[in-house]
């Protein structure tokens, strides 16, 4: 756990000394309210982006269902669904994905695996505070997965073992709080909840053990599914939520986009913070053509405990609406 605290520490300390620049920007009242509102028009507004992807995906030993594999295929969708009115904001954002890639068993023999999966919503209702970039917020979000996944496995003849890990709304995991928002343009917010609800829900087949079984019940309790106790069907959390997204341009058609989640339970080991960073390095080539290196980072106390890491490299055809 030291590098992952050393890991928040970093990240944190770079969005705050941004912040902290940003603000150091001495600007009158009218010029202020300018600023505010010229890339926010009242109303709905809607965006989004279809990429088609063909590449390669790594990942740390650590990682869930990881999967060592030649070439992926994958598709994501994302979109942006947003409202303006005076001082109320509300900013939606979906974003899914589904990745397939081929799996060298033997020399000639190859399997087709899922090696990415995911659905997740992200909802802010903000109301401004006074002449400021700050706002009173709700903040909601929502993860799960669309198919089966599973772990692989070789028994003592070498023979495959497929057991299934997970499926559509198990694991899901929830998280609502009211909080601040710090929203500087369309391209850069940071968004603190210090009394955000968590549950996660799951399916109760992964969790079921005979309650007179002594030695299996020990078992899973040194093996939770997700943090969920023995034949129950949730985990219940109340803690700090933490969520910022930057993204600027580092030169035309190549930018650079950061998301950053924390998460501690004041119940449960409130030192063991959940994290889920994710840095997304953009090439556009033309106007349909777009090359993306995806790196994601993942520490989860209950699902894991450990440091997952995943890397991605795609090229694909854009489409945006």
């Amino acid at each position: 756990m030291k590098e992952s605290f050393l890991i928040i520490s970093l990240l944190i300390n770079s969005f705050i000394l941004m912040a902290q620049d940003e603000a150091m920007i001495d600007i009158d009242k009218e010029t202020y309210e300018e600023r505010n509102t010229e890339h926010l028009e009242e109303g709905w507004s809607v965006e989004g982006n279809i990429f088609p992807v063909v590449g390669q995906t790594a990942f740390n030993d650590n990682w869930i269902g990881r999967q060592p594999v030649d070439m992926t295929v994958g598709l994501t969708v994302s979109s942006a669904i947003n409202y303006k009115k005076e001082k109320v904001i509300i900013d939606n954002e979906v974003a899914a994905g589904y990745g397939i890639g081929a799996t060298r068993l033997t020399d000639n023999d190859r399997s087709i695996r899922k090696i990415s999966d995911h659905f997740e919503v992200n909802s802010i209702l903000g109301s401004k505070i006074r002449r400021s970039q700050l706002y009173y917020s709700l903040a909601l979000n929502f993860k799960t997965q669309f198919n089966r996944g599973y772990q692989y496995k070789e028994d003592e003849l070498g023979n495959e073992i497929k057991t299934e890990r997970t499926h559509f709304f198990s694991p899901a995991d929830i998280k609502l709080g009211p909080g601040i928002l710090y929203k500087k343009e369309e391209h850069f917010f940071v968004n603190v909840s210090p009394v955000a609800g968590r549950v996660t829900l799951v399916d109760r087949t992964f969790t079921e053990v005979d309650p007179l079984d002594e030695e299996a019940l020990e078992h899973y309790e040194n093996h939770r599914y997700y943090g969920v106790e023995a034949n129950k069907s949730s985990l219940w959390e109340f803690g700090t939520a933490i969520r910022t997204f930057l993204k600027f341009d580092i030169v035309k058609n190549l930018s650079f986009s950061n998301s950053l989640e924390l998460y501690s339970n004041y119940l449960e080991a409130p030192q063991n913070v959940d994290l889920d960073y994710t840095a997304n390095l953009s090439l556009v080539v033309g106007k349909y053509l777009s090359t993306r290196v995806v790196f994601r980072m993942v520490y989860d106390d209950d699902a894991v405990g450990n440091l997952q890491i995943k890397e991605a490299f795609g090229i694909g055809a854009n489409y945006q609406f």
